[in-house]
């Protein structure tokens, strides 16, 4: 395993870390609203949030193109626009559970921050980043070992 899966694994199980402490809070922390929210508006979150997810379980390539296409800095590597596009796809996968978590405070029904929570606890079990791309055959210097090569015949 290389350090940049490495690097996306201890993320994946940083959020899920988030999570259980998300839910650790809710168990713990009683909320102090004594009126709950519009049903619409909790219906209307919660379709942000599972898009939010299908964006997060399904967006990589259109992050792989969105790093891509940036000019503002150098061409990434593809070693980077891969782990561009994962940490973006953990982003939104961790959105979800941020939004189930304020639905639970603005008091919305218990189900849809039960749905929330549970989809993207699961979501980040068993999302997986796939494999890094490969690497040159000869590394960093191959333009130099070839240079070499040439000048010498």
């Amino acid at each position: 395993m290389s350090h940049q899966e490495r690097a996306i694994q201890t993320a994946k199980y940083g959020f899920i870390a988030v999570g259980l402490v998300m839910i650790f809070a809710i168990i713990t922390i009683p909320v102090k609203y004594t009126t709950a929210t519009d049903p619409t508006v909790g219906y209307a979150i919660t379709a942000v949030a599972l898009i939010d997810l299908t964006i997060g379980l399904l967006g990589r390539p259109f992050f792989v193109r969105m790093a891509s296409r940036n000019r503002q800095f150098a061409k990434p590597t593809p070693v980077q626009r891969w782990m561009i596009a994962n940490i973006c796809s953990l982003i939104c996968i961790d959105s979800c559970l941020l939004l189930g978590f304020v639905l639970y405070i603005l008091r919305a029904r218990v189900v849809l921050v039960e749905l929330l929570f549970g989809a993207a606890l699961i979501s980040l079990l068993f999302w997986s980043p796939g494999t890094p791309p490969a690497r040159r055959k000869w590394g960093a210097f191959h333009w130099l070992m070839v240079w070499t090569r040439k000048s010498a015949s």
